[in-house]
């Protein structure tokens, strides 16, 4: 969703929540963050990622929760994250969820997520969980540190990207959130369960030239 300015906070996480969600993290395995490369390998501005999905589901009347939201990830985020995202926006469901780790040294490439007709009506939002203050986070060339334990909406339709200039990773659960009546409207929309165009538009930072991407 584009917003009127490039980032708002939501809140923080209560600390004792964040503190599970944080401990947790840090013992995931090799194999748990390479059982799925499809967002590495599909889209080239997170090539130097690795992910964890927890849910998805470009046509929204279709949806998959992974195992690792079912059995593991669920009971950590869900009671934390509901009234928070409840008392901030309303009603509504998570519709995508991952995990994402930001490799030492690493860049996301310049994009905006502007041509994918989900995106234009979710709350993109992002929960740093390890990060430091190297790692810049940048929105229309706007720099921004965000802060661990701390719940931000950004304007994914504007371009943005990052980079990670220290020797640490850096893991945020990163979702998008779509309130009740507007996701009711789009899955009646798309009833059919259609797949969903998704293209992504990237900038060159060199010569600021834009171009359309599959992905």
């Amino acid at each position: 969703m584009r917003l009127d300015v490039p980032l708002v906070h939501i809140s923080r996480v209560p600390e004792a929540a964040f503190q599970a969600i944080l401990e947790r993290a840090k013992v995931l395995t090799l194999a748990e963050w390479t059982e799925d490369e499809s967002r590495q390998k599909s889209f080239k501005c997170h090539q130097d990622t690795r992910a964890i999905p927890l849910i998805y589901g470009r046509n929204l009347n279709q949806m998959t929760y992974c195992d690792a939201w079912e059995n593991d990830w669920k009971d950590y985020l869900l009671p934390v994250l509901t009234p928070i995202l409840q008392d901030f926006y309303g009603d509504g469901e998570i519709v995508r969820m991952c995990l994402a780790d930001l490799l030492p040294y690493a860049k996301v490439l310049e994009h905006k997520d502007d041509t994918e007709e989900v995106l234009l009506h979710t709350h993109r939002i992002h929960l740093p969980i390890i990060s430091n203050p190297d790692v810049d986070f940048f929105i229309e060339e706007e720099n921004f540190n965000l802060k661990v334990g701390n719940l931000y909406e950004f304007s994914n339709q504007q371009f943005h990207r990052v980079e990670n200039r220290s020797g640490l990773n850096r893991i945020h659960l990163i979702f998008d959130y779509m309130t009740r009546e507007v996701l009711d409207l789009f899955r009646d929309k798309h009833r059919e369960n259609a797949p969903v165009a998704w293209q992504t538009s990237y900038r060159d930072t060199a010569s600021g030239q834009t171009y359309l991407g599959e992905a």
